[in-house]
């Protein structure tokens, strides 16, 4: 959400009722691929003030908030293994409501990592209770330009919470999210997972949002935590007659987590490299337990926001290199794992029954004829069709022939969806192989052997905004 924050100390309320407590079951946090740096368990008697300050006062706090913060154990105060922060309405320092609102500026803070709160949250119209950081460099560059992470910010009666970042771009920038549905009679544990490329936000160790920060400075710096309860403000409205008060945040942890410096496997592709005579299965695993696999079959180099992310085998048609990479929080990213499938040996080999052979196409951009991909040259002369769809290009081998291959070698506009057919007439066609994934390149296709005497490139999508472009189209059989 936008804040315009009125002084240069930032600062984002959240109010509490200091209900009585039963003691808490510490949840341990996943902690794979990741070394705890600090924490606190909240399990003494008063707020460690070698971890946090208060944050203290009214006036709105930049979003028209009706609370004063205070200091006092009414509004802050650890009990039964909890932090408790308060929300109460009373008349204290020109508000109606007093809350709590503490900070680890000066004291902790942090560049990168695993930022983890096991919290349980009010719910009523006008509470606003937040978990967040800002850049440690709030009191020298002001605010958005330090940066906002918003770990997890809930308001009224929402079913949901909101993960949130803010930032300076010409102006302020920001990026929202919101959670599944939860139960706030509960507690849960909220994460922010933040490297150099990437902030992600957890509730109970499910992703539900990812900001690439990878081009965004204010995010490459420290960082301070705030945990507070405001009452009222811009975002949620003012409380109402709903409105239960006391109003109590209770947060049994905070833990930071960083990196244990060790690398992610690298990812194994099944087939391997190598030549197969029919379209194969593809399969891709990782011996680090818990990691993201993302792939690509476009040539490009995969990495953590390039490629499709693995979900399981997919279909390679034609030939095709698999690259993927393995990636998991908290550890450096896996090698380039990589694997040549050449398909279709069988069906791609032998005399081209094209060379040379009548041509004829569904159109033409400037000299480029049809024949010129049936010549054999496969740099210099190419077939090139008008900018639109669909078009075709279609070979006479004068007689017919058992075809069971086609090979197509591309220019940059290449086809993405096609159709190789065939008929003996020029007038019924078979569709004998089809493609929706294509990417360019050199593409083998093979096929059960068919007869015909004419074969075709029936394109209906292409990769570029250009026309389609052949340098040769090669057909095979006996």
């Amino acid at each position: 959400m936008k804040r315009k924050w009125l002084s240069i100390v930032t600062v984002f309320a959240i109010s509490f009722s200091m209900l009585a407590a039963a003691p808490a079951v510490k949840s341990k946090a996943d902690s794979t691929g990741w070394n705890l740096v600090w924490s606190d368990e909240f399990n003494g008697t008063s707020l460690d003030t070698t971890n946090w300050t208060y944050d203290t006062g009214a006036g709105g706090w930049g979003n028209n908030e009706l609370e004063d913060y205070t200091n006092r154990t009414q509004n802050v105060a650890v009990q039964n293994g909890n932090l408790v922060i308060t929300a109460q309405p009373e008349s204290y320092g020109g508000a109606n409501y007093t809350s709590g609102r503490i900070k680890s500026e000066g004291i902790r803070q942090f560049t990168y990592g695993k930022i983890e709160a096991r919290i349980k949250l009010p719910a009523g119209q006008g509470l606003w209770p937040a978990f967040w950081l800002l850049g440690s460099n709030i009191t020298s560059v002001n605010w958005p330009e330090c940066g906002e992470i918003d770990a997890m910010e809930h308001i009224n009666n929402n079913s949901n919470v909101a993960g949130s970042a803010h930032w300076y771009s010409n102006g302020e920038a920001d990026y929202s999210n919101t959670s599944a549905n939860l139960d706030f009679s509960q507690f849960h544990v909220y994460d922010i997972v933040w490297d150099t490329n990437n902030i992600r936000w957890y509730v109970d160790n499910q992703l539900y949002s990812t900001l690439n920060i990878s081009s965004i400075p204010a995010f490459q710096n420290p960082f301070f935590i705030i945990m507070n309860l405001a009452v009222g403000g811009n975002w949620p409205g003012n409380p109402n007659g709903t409105t239960q008060f006391p109003a109590q945040m209770l947060v049994d942890y905070v833990r930071v987590y960083q990196g244990s410096g060790s690398t992610v496997a690298t990812p194994t592709i099944t087939p391997s490299t190598g030549t197969y005579t029919s379209a194969q299965s593809v399969s891709i695993s990782d011996a680090t337990s818990g990691s993201t696999i993302r792939y690509t079959t476009d040539g490009s180099t995969p990495s953590e926001t390039n490629g499709t992310v693995y979900t399981g085998a997919f279909t390679v048609s034609s030939t095709t290199t698999v690259k993927a990479i393995a990636y998991d929080a908290g550890m450096t990213d896996s090698a380039v794992g990589s694997s040549a499938i050449t398909i279709g040996s069988g069906g791609t080999t032998g005399t081209n029954l094209a060379l040379n052979k009548t041509a004829t196409a569904s159109s033409v951009n400037g000299a480029n004829t049809a024949s010129l991909a049936f010549d054999s040259n496969t740099t210099g002369t190419r077939w090139e069709s008008a900018y639109s769809d669909p078009q075709w290009i279609e070979v006479d081998l004068g007689a017919n022939h058992s075809i069971t291959g086609a090979k197509l070698s591309w220019e940059t506009a290449a086809a993405k969806a096609y159709s190789i057919q065939i008929s003996t007439d020029n007038t019924n066609w078979t569709t004998v192989y089809s493609e929706s994934t294509g990417v360019g390149g050199v593409e083998n296709i093979s096929f059960s052997a068919a007869t015909a005497r004419y074969i075709r490139m029936y394109g209906t999508a292409r990769t570029t905004g250009y026309g389609y472009s052949l340098w040769d189209f090669e057909v095979f059989g006996s």
